[in-house]
Parts: structure tokens; sequence; C-alpha cells
């Protein structure tokens, strides 16, 4: 009886019951492993979610659906691509500032006037070179240049600076290739050889 009241009054009053109040907690490696691991096992699940959700920008979902919208009710209205051409789709009008036609005559403008520096090409008369021979003309490149006309080597070999800057703007790809690789010295090469 003694004891249980020296138990109660003296060592409660000293210490507590808890052994972890006797003094400053000091973690261990497995509270360490254990809270980090949880962080990780978070982080685990958070990257799970967002490879099944990606997380997209609100704003930009509504540019892209704005932009391919008015794309695909123009598609409609044309009736390209598999989209019935009398459906209920309003019919797009350009905005003032597009310049979708003014840039189509400046092409067959520019390709007019290098046709006529450079020569036409006549396929009851001449017969097609295979430009993919000159360094630098790709079959991309050579598909793109039987577009605008341009067939022979001799076209190609009377090209200068001005036919190369205008065959610039009107590909609008690879820029200054032409004139870099010298097509005109090439294809003389393949005319006199």
């Amino acid at each position: 009886m003694r004891f249980e009241r020296f138990d109660i009054i003296a060592i409660v009053l000293s210490k507590g019951h808890l052994p972890s109040t006797w003094w400053r907690f000091e973690p261990t490696f497995v509270d360490v492993a254990i809270f980090i691991g949880t962080i990780g096992f978070f982080f685990v699940l958070f990257l799970l979610y967002a490879r099944t959700f990606p997380v997209i920008a609100q704003a930009e979902v509504k540019t892209i659906l704005k932009s391919s919208g008015e794309h695909y009710k123009k598609l409609a209205a044309e009736g390209k691509h598999g989209y019935n051409k009398g459906a209920n789709v309003p019919k797009v009008t350009p905005s003032p500032k597009t310049t979708e036609t003014s840039t189509t005559d400046d092409d067959s403008a520019n390709t007019n006037t290098l046709l006529d520096k450079i020569g036409r090409f006549d396929p009851s008369t001449q017969s097609a070179d295979d430009l993919k021979v000159i360094s630098g003309v790709g079959p991309k490149l050579e598909g793109v240049l039987n577009t605008i006309g341009i067939y022979t080597y001799l076209q190609v070999s009377k090209m200068t600076k001005t036919e190369y800057d205008l065959l610039d703007s009107i590909t609008k790809t690879f820029p200054g290739r032409a004139e870099r690789d010298d097509w005109s010295a090439q294809a003389k090469n393949l005319l006199n050889g």
C-alpha cells in the first residue's frame, strides 16, 4: 500500500508512466524510413493518376478546340474528308486578318515569274530528268519542284540568286538550300557530262 502511494505521488509527478516522456524523442532509422516511404507512396499514386488522367491546362484545351472546331467546320462546309457537304454546319468566313487568298495569288504569281525566267516544261517534246541526282534534292523536294513545274536540268541550270529567292518564297521549306548547294552549277555539270 505504501509502495502504491509512493508510485502514484512521487514517480507520476516526476516522470509520468509513459517511457516516451522520460527523454526527448529521437527518430530511429525505421521511423525515418516509414515517413519517407509514405511520401514516396503518395507520389507513386499521384504519378499513376497523372499517367491515367493526364494533367492538361484548360486554357490550352479551349484554344485547341476552338481552332480545330473552325477547321472541321470549314472541311464540312467544303465537303472534304468524308464530311457531309450539306450538313447543318455554319459557314465559316475568313476574318479580315486572314490573307490565304493573297498568299495563294502571290505564290502563283511567283511561280509564273520563276517559270518565265527558267523556261516551262513541255511534256510532249521534253523528258523529265531525275532531279534527285542534284545534291540537296531528295524525293520530297523533287516532288515539290515537279509541282511547281520544274522537271529538267536545263531549267535548274538557268537559276540565279533571283530565281533561288523566288523558289524559296514559293516552297517555304529549306530556305537557302538551292543557293547553298549551288543547284545551278550542279545542273550545268550534269548537262555537260
